[in-house]
Formats: C-alpha cells, sequence, structure tokens
C-alpha cells in the first residue's frame, strides 16, 4: 500500500487528479480508514472542482490530524467552496493559529471575512481580521 500511496501523491505534485483519486479510491476499498488515501482524496476531488464531495473525506482527515494546519487550510478552502463560510472561516482561523502563513490563504480569508461579516453587519470581527 505504501507504494500506491507513494504514486498518488506523485500525481497529486503532477497535478494529475484523477489518477490520484483512482489510487486513493483502491487504497480506501481495502482500508476505509486509511489516513493518507483519504486525504488524496479529499484534496483531488477538490481540485476537481467537486468540493461537495471532498468534505467527507477532509473532515475525516481534519479529526484525526486536529494540529495539522495545512490540512485546515484545505478543509477550508473546500469549505469556502461550498458557499459554508462560517466553517471556512473557522478552519482558516485555525489553519493561522497553527502557524500556516501563506500569503493566499490570507488572501482566501479577507474574502470570507468580507462576505460573512459584511453580510452580518458585524464590521467589529471583520476589523479584527484585518488586524491578521
Amino acid at each position: 500500500m505504501d507504494d500506491l500511496i507513494a504514486q498518488a501523491r506523485q500525481y497529486v505534485q503532477e497535478q494529475k487528479f484523477d489518477e490520484a483519486l483512482k489510487i486513493a479510491g483502491d487504497v480506501l476499498r481495502q482500508d476505509e480508514t486509511h489516513l493518507d488515501a483519504l486525504h488524496i482524496q479529499g484534496l483531488s476531488l477538490l481540485r476537481l472542482g467537486m468540493a461537495d464531495q471532498a468534505l467527507p473525506a477532509l473532515q475525516s482527515v481534519a479529526a484525526r490530524k486536529p494540529s495539522n494546519g495545512m490540512v485546515q487550510w484545505i478543509l477550508a478552502s473546500a469549505f469556502r467552496s461550498v458557499q459554508k463560510l462560517e466553517e471556512a472561516f473557522e478552519c482558516f482561523e485555525r489553519a493561522l493559529s497553527l502557524g500556516v502563513k501563506d500569503y493566499s490563504m490570507m488572501l482566501e480569508l479577507y474574502d470570507v471575512a468580507l462576505v460573512l461579516f459584511s453580510k452580518r453587519g458585524n464590521w467589529r470581527q471583520y476589523a479584527r481580521i484585518q488586524q491578521l
């Protein structure tokens, strides 16, 4: 199984998400709780534009790796893609608190905060985000 996961990771790096997804599915048929396969499945589905289908796998990975900031960021992106802005904001904040300081993530967080807090009229929260 390790060889299959290594191949799937390589496909993810090469942005061959269909191939990575197939391998992750093969591994998950043997072990439906395989953490790396769930991660690859969720990320591949997200990158293929199927965020709604990616969410269960990504949520499972995040629950088992709560201190992994990158997992939180990926989960936040999936929530954002399906317009679950509250959940996206919470995951982005967790990612930041776990030390993920990526410029593109900051832009995504800013965008989510702008939409979320302007809808609510909660400008105090929005101002807090501008300070991050």
